[in-house]
């Protein structure tokens, strides 16, 4: 069985994506995941389907989320369950609860804040994510 290890991970340019802890290289646990430009985007406690707990920024910097994610078991990335959401100024748009439905495919789409909407930004960067039944991988990524 594969054990977790610290590792930076790189896209085929070699640009920097993920710093953290992985199992099978692919991010389970505490790390950091980042733009092209290397600013920070996502950061926290990461497993099955991304983020579980932590905070994501805007390109600019500024932090966009800080919340805990509910684990997706149906089509799509986690989303958020609840936490603060922010504008790219930096104000706090919205506190507590998010509310959330599913496009026609199934897809996690935020009713509640409107603002947020999509669950992935415009423009995120793509990081490998693990995904029920891969292998043991889903199994190993114990927190």
């Amino acid at each position: 069985m594969a054990e977790k290890e610290w590792k930076k991970l790189y896209d085929e340019n070699g640009i920097l994506l993920y710093e953290g802890f992985t199992v099978h290289d692919v991010p389970c646990g505490a790390g950091e995941a980042y733009y092209p430009d290397g600013t920070i985007y996502r950061e926290g406690i990461f497993g099955i389907k991304g983020l579980l707990t932590g905070k994501e920024y805007y390109p600019n910097g500024q932090l966009r989320l800080n919340a805990v994610f509910a684990l997706n078991k149906n089509y799509g990335p986690n989303y958020p369950k609840y936490g603060i959401f922010l504008s790219e100024d930096g104000s706090i748009t919205h506190e507590g609860i998010f509310t959330y439905g599913l496009n026609g495919t199934g897809y996690p789409i935020v009713d509640s804040p409107k603002e947020l909407h999509s669950v992935i930004q415009s423009g995120s960067p793509s990081i490998p994510v693990l995904m029920w039944g891969t292998e043991e991988r889903s199994t190993r990524c114990e927190l």
